[in-house]
């Protein structure tokens, strides 16, 4: 395991595929956490997606997402389970 320490105010990125986790906060100061996901149409549709070893999830994270403009659901237009 790596723990990775960053300071306040900075940026963690990953691929959600990984396995993460957090620590205990053990000081009185609080801590929040801001999630953002992104996805690209096209890496679906090339099946460009991580493959899931690490979780029981049952329902691939891209059905999460919709289009910005259209509002329209990703999964629509990617018919392949992984």
């Amino acid at each position: 395991m790596v723990k990775v320490v960053i300071q306040p105010g900075d940026v963690l990125a990953f691929s959600s595929a990984h396995l993460h986790a957090s620590v205990p906060n053990t000081t009185d100061a609080i801590r929040y956490s801001v999630e953002m996901r992104t996805i690209h149409q096209s890496d679906l549709d090339a099946g460009r997606v991580a493959p899931n070893v690490d979780n029981a999830a049952t329902v691939p994270m891209y059905r999460w997402f919709r289009h910005v403009e259209s509002r329209q659901p990703l999964s629509q237009s990617f018919s392949v389970e992984r």
